[in-house]
């Protein structure tokens, strides 16, 4: 007798058990579910954050440097007043205030960029940004010959075993050279900041792949790799820089 109820216990029971488990299961997927795609949006939103960060450091710098060689272009060209002439003043202070606080700007980002993602060409890439925009600086403030010499061997591929501005000294010297590579490279960290996963997820060979493609099929041939690797030289046409 006493095995007939026990069994009709365990009839009774085995639904409820059943019933319990499949809930315990459908709260553990909802809540695996729900945390992925709140770990994806707070990925994206870093990302997208980087970016606009990133952009809104370099641009603001480059605009800038950009009004005051109008300004200077347009005072050596027209008759000089004195209008003109306290324009392109003021607006050479606002580039001598704006570089050292877009450099920190740009250290930082580019120590952000190291922690997040294990792929050593999103921050080369971004280093690659901050040295064109320091080759131009200089070159529109008028740096002295020797200093000039400098800076451009300082920021070339190649110095000191990094791959710096992607572009030789010589090449520095070309201003619109300088203003396309800044460009190239600003387009190709955003692409590699989207397509990289961020730490502690590790970097798949499947990414690492999906990256040299899209650095293939980018404009400029930078590929980012030190110079100690097989390199590809930049192809820069002379066209139009938009």
């Amino acid at each position: 007798m006493a095995g007939f109820w026990y069994q009709a216990g365990l009839n009774a029971a085995g639904p409820l058990i059943t019933t319990v488990l499949g809930f315990l299961l459908l709260v553990v997927a909802a809540n695996f579910v729900t945390r992925r795609f709140q770990d994806r949006r707070a990925t994206s939103e870093l990302k997208y954050g980087l970016i606009r960060d990133m952009t809104e450091t370099a641009s603001t710098l480059y605009h800038q440097i950009g009004m005051y060689l109008r300004a200077k272009n347009e005072a050596a060209h027209y008759a000089e007043t004195s209008a003109d002439d306290q324009e392109v003043r003021e607006l050479r202070k606002s580039v001598l205030a704006q570089y050292p606080k877009s450099r920190a700007e740009a250290e930082v980002l580019e120590a952000r960029l190291t922690g997040y993602f294990r792929e050593r060409r999103v921050p080369i890439a971004w280093h690659a940004v901050r040295d064109c925009l320091t080759v131009r600086y200089y070159d529109a403030l008028g740096a002295p010959p020797k200093h000039w010499e400098q800076v451009c061997k300082e920021n070339s591929t190649g110095w000191e075993g990094r791959y710096h501005s992607g572009l030789s000294a010589s090449e520095l010297t070309d201003g619109s050279k300088v203003s396309w590579a800044y460009k190239r490279h600003l387009e190709n960290v955003a692409r590699m900041v989207l397509a990289c996963p961020v730490e502690p997820r590790r970097m798949l060979r499947k990414s690492e792949r999906a990256i040299d493609r899209m650095l293939e099929q980018a404009q400029g041939g930078f590929n980012y790799k030190v110079p100690s690797e097989t390199t590809i030289s930049p192809t820069y046409s002379g066209r139009s820089l938009s």
